[in-house]
């Protein structure tokens, strides 16, 4: 681990993950985490995501609980490059999570290695609103929790709605950490 690095970092030029000095943090001088988290308001919407990685079959487990949904409309939902928490809204939060350049228009749940990493609706299909909440669980091999150029920690999660609109997101942090932003509506 690399002497004097603050938690949590943010993401700066080119989605590299640095600290608060802006220094660039390589690969091999983060640890891996094994829990991870995003709890966010916005737009009406409550969402909570928990993420577990299980080093036996090396996937992240991703339990989901979105309540607030708008019945008639399945919202995709992705992860996105930059944290929401840097400037507090989801327009913020650049593209989709993509350190493979997989290419959208291919997504295919059957071959997720088609699938930009951060297109979890792609994936695991959207999310839809069942009297008035959605859950899931699923397992992505993909999803690394770690603070890497290929890591999820403090990326965003943003919930679309129709029209690619943002409509709420949250950053993904380590469990026991807190995020700053927690009521962030669509800006």
């Amino acid at each position: 681990m690399v002497q004097g690095l603050s938690l949590p970092s943010t993401v700066g030029p080119e989605g590299a993950l640095s600290d608060p000095t802006g220094a660039v943090s390589s690969s091999t001088d983060i640890p891996s985490e094994t829990m991870a988290m995003a709890s966010f308001t916005g737009s009406g919407i409550t969402a909570h995501f928990q993420f577990s990685y299980n080093p036996i079959s090396s996937t992240s487990r991703v339990n989901v609980v979105v309540t607030g949904l708008k019945d008639g409309f399945n919202n995709p939902y992705h992860i996105h490059t930059y944290s929401s928490a840097k400037y507090g809204s989801c327009t913020s939060t650049g593209p989709h999570f993509n350190p493979t350049n997989a290419t959208a228009e291919h997504c295919d749940p059957a071959n997720p290695t088609l699938c930009e990493v951060g297109d979890l609706s792609g994936k695991h299909g959207n999310l839809e609103s069942r009297a008035n909440e959605f859950r899931t669980t699923y397992e992505d091999s993909s999803l690394k929790l770690s603070q890497t150029m290929d890591g999820i920690l403090y990326r965003s999660i943003v919930i679309h709605g129709p029209n690619k609109t943002r409509l709420a997101c949250g950053t993904i942090v380590p469990s026991g950490s807190s995020s700053d932003d927690k009521n962030v509506d669509e800006v």
